[in-house]
């Protein structure tokens, strides 16, 4: 198995709540989730069937699994009841990246590559039933990474087409103002998170 506890959302595990991880291991031939408890080491299989199941993403409580396929597919199951097969999301929205639970667990920021443009990406936002779409980056070139900091904030990755660097950027989901560089220049500033006490002072000073 190859286990990696980071907090990207491209990484293979994630911590799913107190005492257990998600991750994703070569099943036979194709990669599957599995889930496994830190104490007992007992680890269970959550996905099956064909294609590699890859960067799962759990809520805070433990009951919804996120996760995309080699195809970039992305699809949400049920860990209370594991009968009932996993269901895709946002099909009709091609190559899906970096999907991210919000805090409050009802929606998902993601990042989508454009199938008319070359190497040109931008960040998206959806509630679970895949029905409130918006697009929330239109710039150049490849946006991606993002991490929401608030209710209404985000954080992402922004390739510079002059410098060639990718910069932090900040913007506000609920606002039609464009959004704000907060590093620049020919450097690679990636994989963004906040600390939780400073994501509870932006949520305070700013929402």
């Amino acid at each position: 198995a190859l286990v990696f506890l980071l907090s990207s959302g491209s990484a293979f595990a994630q911590k799913q709540m107190a005492g257990e991880i998600v991750y994703s291991q070569l099943t036979g031939e194709f990669w599957q989730i599995w889930a496994m408890d830190l104490e007992t080491k007992q680890a269970r299989q959550l996905t099956d069937g064909p294609a590699d199941k890859r960067s799962p993403q759990c809520t805070a409580d433990g009951t919804q699994l996120l996760y995309r396929t080699a195809n970039a597919e992305l699809f949400l199951r049920d860990l209370r009841n594991l009968q009932q097969p996993p269901r895709q999301i946002l099909t009709n929205l091609g190559t899906i990246m970096d999907q991210q639970w919000s805090a409050d667990q009802q929606k998902i920021l993601f990042t989508r590559m454009r199938s008319d443009l070359l190497d040109d990406s931008d960040i998206w936002q959806t509630d679970l039933a895949g029905e409130a779409i918006t697009e929330l980056t239109n710039l150049p070139a490849l946006q991606y990474q993002a991490q929401f900091l608030g209710k209404k904030d985000i954080l992402f990755v922004s390739q510079d087409t002059r410098s060639q660097g990718h910069n932090l950027w900040r913007k506000k989901t609920d606002s039609a103002a464009e959004p704000l560089p907060l590093t620049k220049g020919p450097f690679y500033d990636v994989f963004p998170d906040a600390p939780a006490k400073a994501r509870v002072e932006i949520r305070q000073r700013f929402i």
